[in-house]
């Protein structure tokens, strides 16, 4: 199931991100998760509670962070250094006859007299905390997405239900049809060879008999029924994770499907077993949206 959640904040000298895609998948979840150097040692706990929000799907987990306002540091006067650079200067005024008075500021300009308070390596805590609780909204935002996703999925689902049980209903209603075009087709034929009276009537009844047992759908249409009344079932009880269940229900519904168009002997209900192929394919292409 597809979802997207993007969370940026300030967390005080720091501004950070996590963004979450969600990819459709027929296997099981599979993360991957980029971070910044500093933060690889959360990537395994981190991708064991992405799993456990994200059942199925290719996800993609993306954390960023920069320094938006690095606090002041002091400076630091290297002395030793200083004192070489003084002398160095004070030698080369007297040599020329210059003045000495402003040796002591053009020295603390030099490179490497005066250095600033080296910045702490890594993350603080309370930091890595903040990247977290920003990580849990984002998960949160795209479950909320994907279950919008969801809903939108189910009544597509629904659509097609309701569709197959429109073609069932015409199919039993053209069903019965057939004998009776069976039979005058018969009887025409036996008419054209056979004098009237060499004609068995208990014999043809035989023959009809053979040809109902032969075209027989009853049993297909009622379990087509029992799969489609499973497939609302499962779609819209509380049972957690049903898309392979559904996948599998759909792969039932196209063995019947199978089954009557090969039985049909009636144009019509050819055109319905097709359409219900079709509307079948359908439906099991959305099926790789559902968990």
């Amino acid at each position: 199931m597809t979802g997207y959640a993007h969370v940026a904040r300030t967390l005080g000298h720091l501004r950070a991100s996590v963004e979450i895609k969600s990819l459709n998948s027929k296997q099981h979840a599979e993360v991957a998760m980029r971070l910044p150097h500093d933060l690889r040692t959360y990537e395994l706990p981190w991708r064991k509670r992405v799993l456990s929000c994200m059942i199925r799907g290719k996800l993609t987990v993306v954390i960023e962070y920069e320094h938006t306002a690095p606090p002041a540091l002091p400076s630091v006067v290297e002395a030793p250094i200083f004192r070489q650079r003084y002398a160095e200067l004070l030698a080369l005024a007297r040599d020329v006859g210059a003045s000495t008075q402003p040796l002591v500021s053009d020295a603390l300009r030099l490179p490497g007299v005066v250095k600033s308070a080296s910045t702490p390596e890594g993350l603080q805590q309370a930091d890595v905390e903040a990247i977290q609780a920003l990580l849990e909204e984002a998960l949160h935002l795209c479950q909320a997405h994907r279950k919008q996703e969801g809903a939108a999925v189910q009544g597509v689902l629904e659509t097609h239900v309701k569709s197959l049980r429109t073609s069932l209903a015409k199919i039993c209603a053209l069903a019965p049809q057939r004998l009776e075009r069976i039979e005058n087709k018969l009887r025409r034929r036996l008419a054209s060879v056979v004098p009237d009276e060499c004609f068995e009537p208990t014999r043809l009844a035989q023959e009809l008999l053979l040809y109902a047992d032969r075209l027989d759908i009853s049993e297909e249409t009622e379990r087509t029924e029992a799969h489609l009344n499973f497939f609302e079932e499962m779609m819209r009880g509380e049972n957690g994770a049903v898309g392979k269940q559904l996948g599998f229900i759909a792969q039932e519904l196209v063995r019947e499907i199978n089954t009557m168009a090969a039985k049909a002997h009636h144009a019509a209900i050819q055109k319905e077993t097709i359409c219900m192929k079709e509307v079948v394919e359908r439906l099991k292409e959305q099926l790789y949206n559902v968990l």
